[in-house]
């Protein structure tokens, strides 16, 4: 039987560098999604770095005491934007969502993979995952981490937690299951 995760799996292959970002005014799935892909990233060797085109809001720093978190600025990130051979858009179904890194993730010359739980009309980037039916991103990417094989580190597990508490409402929405 075929993983859902082949995809991600075979987009991670031979990559050396890559570009993680989420959406336009990060909630607690979108960055608690990057964190723990980029500790994963890091257990496999793979460098990485995490540019959103707005900031972190405060009460999410908790999940970036590494720092690993930048906010886009064209000067500052020119140069490294061509370094990137991949790049994984989280908790994002269409480009648009991206704001100021739309451009750069769309015309970019990487390959570009997408993991989200929201409905998406249209297939982008060069892989996708999206499936409607998990309570969050994070719920997602705890599963592909789970294939993978990772160490679920403290630093997974709090950026895990907070994707899955935050877009359940405290587990209370309709979207919770056991």
């Amino acid at each position: 039987m075929q993983s859902r995760w082949e995809c991600i799996t075979a987009f991670l292959q031979n990559k050396k560098n890559i570009l993680i970002t989420t959406h336009l005014n990060p909630d607690g799935d979108a960055l608690g999604s990057e964190i723990a892909l980029a500790h994963y990233l890091k257990q496999i060797g793979t460098s990485f770095r995490i540019i959103n085109a707005d900031p972190t809001p405060a009460y999410f720093n908790f999940l970036n005491s590494d720092r690993l978190i930048e906010q886009f600025h064209p000067d500052r990130h020119a140069e490294s934007l061509a370094l990137f051979d991949g790049c994984i858009v989280v908790d994002v179904g269409e480009y648009a969502r991206l704001g100021g890194m739309c451009d750069i993730v769309k015309n970019g010359s990487f390959p570009v993979a997408f993991i989200d739980h929201h409905i998406s009309t249209v297939k982008i980037g060069d892989a996708q995952v999206v499936d409607e039916h998990c309570s969050s991103t994070g719920e997602l990417i705890y599963d592909f981490l789970k294939q993978s094989g990772a160490n679920f580190t403290q630093e997974i597990v709090d950026a895990l937690y907070t994707c899955i508490l935050t877009d359940t409402g405290s587990f209370r929405f309709s979207n919770t299951t056991s």
